[in-house]
């Protein structure tokens, strides 16, 4: 994650915000539907690697734009809001996939 993170400024200055976030989200997509559907273990670490690379690619982007979009006086608001999703995304993500009656794989 940290790599892609060093290369999102590269990317941002030669492809531009719309399409290099674009880009990212959708792989992101792909990568995260090909570990749901992963029938060993490697193939789920491989998943897991893809999503954090392109997690560390999202993740300045994202920022970014709170700086690009908001005025100066509600910056710190919107940082904190950004903040907070960003800490706790990954905690419910560990409880509702612990969870079996959460997940798409408790449907089945």
């Amino acid at each position: 994650m940290t790599t892609t993170m060093l290369a999102s400024s590269w990317l941002l200055d030669h492809f531009g915000v719309r399409k290099t976030l674009a880009t990212a989200m959708f792989l992101f997509t792909v990568i995260s539907l090909l570990g749901g559907f992963a029938t060993s273990p490697e193939q789920l670490i491989a998943a897991r690697i893809g999503q954090g690379a392109m997690a560390g690619l999202m993740q300045p982007m994202g920022m970014y734009l709170v700086f690009r979009i908001f005025p100066r006086n509600r910056r710190g608001q919107a940082m904190g809001i950004y903040g907070m999703g960003v800490i706790l995304a990954p905690a419910w993500a560990r409880f509702s996939g612990a969870s079996w009656w959460i997940s798409w794989t408790g449907a089945m």
